[in-house]
C-alpha cells in the first residue's frame, strides 16, 4: 500500500522459526528500503541476544536467552548501513520482552 504522500507501507507477518533480524533484513534488501521504521511489533521468540546498556569496566553484557518469551513492544527506525541494515542496538529497536525477574529490563536488541 502506498499513502498520497509516496510512504510505502508494508505489513508482515512471521512464523514460526523464522529469525527476526534475517527477515527484516531480507524485507529491507528486497524492497530497496532506504529509510524505514517499525510502527509495531508482538510476538514470541525462543532465542534473543541482548545488550544490556550499563557497562562494567567500558564493556556492555551481553547475554544470549535460549528460552520461550513474548516481545510486547519493538518499534524504531532502521535504514542500511556499513554491512547491516537493521541497528544493533536499543536505542533504535527498542523492545520489551517477558524475563525471569533477575534480569534488569534496561536493554538493547542484537
Amino acid at each position: 500500500m502506498t499513502s498520497a504522500d509516496g510512504m510505502k507501507v508494508l505489513c508482515v507477518r512471521l512464523v514460526r522459526g523464522d529469525d527476526l533480524k534475517v527477515k527484516l533484513k531480507a524485507l529491507v534488501e528486497e524492497n530497496n528500503i532506504r529509510a524505514g521504521f517499525i510502527v509495531s511489533c508482538v510476538g514470541s521468540v525462543s532465542q534473543a541476544t541482548l545488550r544490556f546498556a550499563t557497562q562494567v569496566n567500558g564493556e556492555h553484557e551481553i547475554r544470549t536467552l535460549s528460552q520461550n518469551m513474548e516481545i510486547t513492544s519493538l518499534v524504531g527506525t532502521f535504514s542500511p548501513g556499513d554491512q547491516n541494515p537493521i541497528p544493533e542496538h536499543g536505542d533504535h529497536l527498542p523492545s520489551r520482552y517477558s524475563l525471569p525477574e533477575w534480569l534488569s529490563p534496561t536493554y538493547d536488541t542484537l
